[in-house]
């Protein structure tokens, strides 16, 4: 078989000699990176799915399990995938990640925008909106929510069933690339290099794996920037909450970077080649003699086709029972696994929601709290005071000044003079014509008596500055991320090191569907419902509840982080029973070694006595020839 880069039997002669662990670790961990852009930017564009097609954090929770509910399979994937050509197993999975990002951008070509997008643009408004003749429905003053009866089809088409059955497909698709690629890549790497460099080689592949995240951040800001459709103009501001933004450019973007790298990966062969030092070796026998004798090739420390330590093992179905049991009952194997899947309940609130969560705790403020029967939400804020309203409705306005703004509003809030005054120096410096209304007139004047630089209010919601809390908690996310990262490295050399050579695949596969099973499918689940809990203010669309729209910041607050905290502390006293089962555990296999160096030794030194007696023997033939 050979040993260069090639795939489908075509071996390039520029791609020869590069089928070694180095080239591997650059292509495995850059792949890594576009698999931690993909897992980061279906959380920066959750909040936008939500809005989009009406979803709930619950169900939403439970649509992301796919991913997880899929990698179950990674028992069967990586028992079978293990024992055979592991870089084409993983192209395969890369293949399949490539297919989900394809599968969860098709709900937005089927669907579009969405009506209520739509009618947020420039293109779709009515022009006579200008001139106040007319006022489109979803622009009104006070829209209405649609009745179950009256639903057009493209409103009950919004909120179907079937984008988040296209959703949930999507997550199981990447699950089975992900389950491969975790599962398999690892192993091939720390089969194929030196035992004492898997820490240094491993803790490469995650750098470049976490740097995956920012670059994620990075193309969901980018994507969602623009509008859910980019040729149209939006008349709100991207402050605004209900701004879409495109959430399925990224994922053609991303579809196309793994195709890339599914080729790449497929290219490795099964195993890697052994490197050869090509300077002296140690088993090599200098003979000077007098005599002219026949020339020797050098007697090399390990033989041209070395026998194994242990017999290849091929897996079957037979002893798949015995070898489940069998790492099911390590309890080192168990307890790390279970500590894993404590410290991702604490952080799955984080890892699914933490675009919701920023936005609730650090984002945009509102003024209500319950929902009025009837009205659909749309906030928009009276500046002078930095108070929103649930609607311009709720402000009292009767007027529409244009597309962005409400004029003739009765129920802001008049008697806070110090607002008025500050905005009337704002306006009287910048314009005299507003000199004629003095700080000791405001009093006067009722909200319908003040002139209407006063009584109007603008689409969306106050902006809040959290500038210095969201820098707070910034920088404490980032040290608790690196008090996490600091152990990842030893709890995957524990999984390997705590079992036979033949069970390591399978071992990963076993903690991939513990921390699936008991971890990343309730994770999202559990905190959606906590999260909706919370909820002030739902979207009713046909009768139907969809997303929400204002939560209780303190509720919020407490209840996600308490439950974190919880979770976590568990996690830390399984991790103290890892340090007391393991504390004689060889992480950095040094006994293997030892025991390969005097296997090598004791057949070099058995070869050396072999070679000699037949150049002693030669030596004495000869001489008894030259004395006859």
């Amino acid at each position: 078989m050979s040993k260069d880069c090639g795939i489908c039997g075509i071996y390039p002669r520029w791609l020869r000699n590069r089928a070694t662990p180095r080239t591997f670790i650059v292509v495995y961990g850059l792949l890594g990176t576009v698999q931690a852009m993909a897992f980061i930017y279906i959380i920066v564009t959750l909040t936008t799915l939500e809005k989009r097609f009406k979803i709930p954090s619950r169900t939403t929770g439970l649509i992301l399990s796919g991913n997880e509910i899929s990698q179950i399979l990674s028992l069967i994937l990586t028992y079978y995938g293990g024992s055979s050509h592991r870089p084409k197993w993983i192209a395969v999975g890369v293949g399949f990640s490539a297919l989900s990002c394809l599968v969860l951008a098709l709900p937005h070509f089927i669907y579009g925008p969405g009506k209520d997008a739509l009618a947020l643009t420039k293109e779709y408004l009515d022009q006579t909106l200008l001139n106040m003749t007319t006022v489109p429905k979803d622009l009104a003053i006070c829209p209405r929510m649609d009745q179950p009866e009256l639903c057009d089809a493209e409103t009950k088409l919004s909120i179907s069933y079937l984008p988040r059955l296209l959703v949930f497909l999507s997550q199981f698709i990447l699950g089975i690339g992900t389950t491969l690629y975790y599962g398999l890549g690892q192993t091939y790497l720390d089969d194929n290099t030196k035992k004492k460099n898997t820490p240094m080689l491993l803790g490469f592949t995650f750098a470049l794996r976490t740097v995956g995240p920012a670059i994620g951040f990075l193309l969901g800001f980018g994507c969602l920037s623009l509008y859910i459709d980019p040729k149209l103009t939006p008349v709100i501001t991207k402050k605004d909450p209900r701004w879409l933004g495109a959430w399925w450019l990224g994922w053609i973007i991303l579809a196309a970077t793994m195709g890339m790298f599914a080729v790449l990966i497929a290219m490795f062969p099964r195993d890697l080649p052994k490197s050869k030092d090509i300077s002296k070796q140690d088993g090599e026998i200098p003979l000077k003699l007098d005599l002219v004798l026949e020339q020797k090739p050098p007697i090399q420390m390990e033989p041209a086709n070395p026998r194994p330590l242990e017999a290849e093992y091929i897996p079957t179905i037979r002893e798949f029972p015995k070898a489940l049991k069998r790492l099911l009952t390590n309890w080192l194997l168990t307890c790390n696994n279970l500590s894993g899947v404590f410290y991702i309940l604490g952080a799955s609130a984080y890892i699914t929601f933490i675009a919701k969560y920023l936005e609730v705790q650090y984002g945009t403020s509102a003024a209500g709290g319950t929902v009025i029967a009837g009205i659909k939400y749309s906030p928009v804020c009276h500046e002078a005071s930095r108070t929103t309203f649930f609607s311009a409705c709720h402000a009292g306005c009767r007027m529409i000044l244009d597309d962005k703004q409400f004029g003739n509003c009765s129920c802001l809030p008049i008697n806070e003079s110090s607002y008025i005054e500050g905005d009337l120096d704002h306006f009287s410096s910048r314009d005299q014509s507003f000199s004629f209304i003095s700080k000791q007139q405001i009093h006067e004047f009722d909200s319908q008596a003040l002139p209407p630089i006063f009584d109007k209010v603008k689409a969306g919601p106050c902006s809040s500055d959290c500038s210095r809390p969201y820098l707070l908690f910034t920088v404490l996310s980032c040290v608790i991320h690196t008090l996490g990262c600091s152990g990842r490295i030893g709890n995957v050399l524990v999984n390997y090191r705590s079992v036979e050579k033949k069970d390591k695949s399978f071992a990963q596969g076993i903690t991939l569907m513990i921390i699936s099973l008991l971890a990343l499918i309730p994770g999202p689940i559990i905190y959606g419902a906590i999260i909706d809990s919370t909820c002030l203010i739902w979207e009713e669309s046909c009768g139907t509840r969809g997303n929400c729209w204002f939560y209780h910041r303190d509720n919020f607050r407490y209840l996600v982080n308490v439950s974190s905290a919880g979770f976590t502390m568990i996690g830390v006293l399984l991790d103290g029973a890892v340090c007391y089962l393991g504390k004689d555990l060889d992480l950095y296999g040094a006994a293997e070694s030892d025991k390969r160096h005097e296997f090598v030794k004791e057949n070099v030194t058995t070869d050396n006595i072999d070679k000699k007696k037949e150049v002693n023997g030669n030596v004495n033939q000869r001489t008894e020839q030259s004395l006859v």
